[in-house]
């Protein structure tokens, strides 16, 4: 029978299984596991399965199995004697049951089918045939009698209570279950089931301990993610902003270039046309001196005529000159224009550049703490499972 389930109801619950009395008999060894250790006993060396050694005995005669089914019976004719007094001293029903343990009372329907299974058409047959039996019976009994029944069963649940509470106070069942050896065993299941519910709990908290170290890394993964996209579109727009700056420059460069060349041209232009026409003055000039040496006019108009002529070629050299420094005017402004175009796209670039390089840098740092940080978290985590599991082993 299960024990321990009225006195222990933990007891199913913690797995405390079936205990067997230790002054009880122990039963008398089968003829066949006599023989399977006598057979074990003379083939020490060798390995020999269970089948190999039923078929040794099954071939035995049956001279040759006598001597182990004589033992077996001597052996069980004292065991029987044993048995006899084991039951006559009581201590099988003590072992199975507290008998200082109030027992509870019948219900109604039990009370009324235990006596009516004295009669005589009911005490031939088996328990269950009789209930089955008796269960018309039952529904056929007046309600006066079942009422009386019912009165009955409250006034001995009454006093079943207070005595059971009078059990429990007075430490006898404590008692019980210490000489039965099944306190020891609850204590041990109890142990064992605080110890299973421990590591339980301990592989929880390091699923979750392993489950936030993942979540970190994964976080980890993500910020690196992250920090490289913004690097490569820090890099990205720094080299757009370098060849947007590039190509402004190159056309502010041709514009300014074009504006310039044309006034230039435009200057060359006013040279050329000054320069013919003083050039046509000085032909003129020139005409009028060999026309007057030729005419042989007048000293003075001969002196007059050389004088205009002179005058004419300084007057061209004169503008000569001009133009042409005005030319070197505008090529000097021009490349000074240029000058500070590239100046202050460079200035531009630098700074941009400056900029950029001081964002990565940021970043980098960022990356390095966010790294340093989960470095640190994930060995925290670690550390708290390592000790978790130290402790565990401690209590265990």
């Amino acid at each position: 029978p299960r024990w321990g389930l009225r006195q222990a109801p933990q007891a199913r619950f913690l797995g405390a299984g079936r205990l067997a009395d230790p002054g009880k008999p122990k039963r008398a060894l089968s003829p066949y596991l006599r023989f399977a250790q006598h057979y074990r006993q003379q083939h020490s060396g060798e390995k020999h399965s269970v089948q190999v050694v039923a078929g040794k005995w099954k071939s035995l005669t049956a001279q040759e199995a006598e001597p182990f089914l004589e033992e077996y019976r001597r052996e069980k004719e004292a065991r029987d004697k044993e048995m006899e007094a084991y039951r006559a001293s009581g201590q099988e029903d003590y072992f199975k049951r507290d008998p200082a343990r109030p027992k509870k009372p019948l219900t109604p329907y039990l009370a009324w089918a235990q006596e009516a299974r004295k009669q005589p058409q009911y005490a031939a047959l088996k328990l269950v045939d009789s209930m089955k039996a008796l269960k018309p019976d039952w529904e056929k009994l007046g309600e006066p009698e079942k009422e009386r029944l019912q009165e009955r069963f409250k006034a001995e649940q009454e006093a079943y209570q207070a005595a059971l509470a009078k059990y429990n106070a007075s430490g006898q069942h404590e008692e019980w279950l210490r000489k039965t050896g099944r306190q020891a065993k609850l204590d041990a299941a109890v142990a064992k089931a605080r110890a299973k519910a421990a590591k339980l709990a301990l592989a929880k908290e390091a699923a979750k301990a392993r489950q936030a170290v993942a979540r970190e890394r994964a976080a980890a993964r993500e910020a690196r993610r992250r920090h490289a996209e913004t690097a490569k579109a820090l890099r990205q727009g720094l080299r757009e902003f370098v060849a947007d700056q590039k190509d402004k420059l190159g056309g502010r460069v041709s514009e300014a270039k074009a504006r310039k060349q044309g006034l230039v041209d435009e200057e060359k232009a006013k040279k050329r046309s000054k320069e013919d026409t003083l050039t046509a003055r000085v032909k003129a000039a020139s005409e009028a001196v060999v026309k007057a040496i030729r005419d042989k006019k007048p000293t003075g108009q001969v002196e007059k005529a050389q004088e205009a002529l002179r005058e004419a070629r300084e007057k061209r050299v004169a503008e000569a000159k001009t133009s042409g420094v005005k030319i070197k005017h505008l090529q000097a402004d021009l490349k000074e224009k240029l000058k500070e175009l590239t100046g202050k796209t460079t200035e531009r670039v630098k700074e941009r550049r400056s900029k950029a390089q001081q964002a990565l840098k940021e970043l980098e740092e960022k990356r390095r703490v966010d790294r340093e940080s989960s470095a640190q978290k994930i060995q925290d985590l670690r550390a708290e499972i390592k000790q978790k599991m130290e402790e565990s082993k401690q209590r265990a």
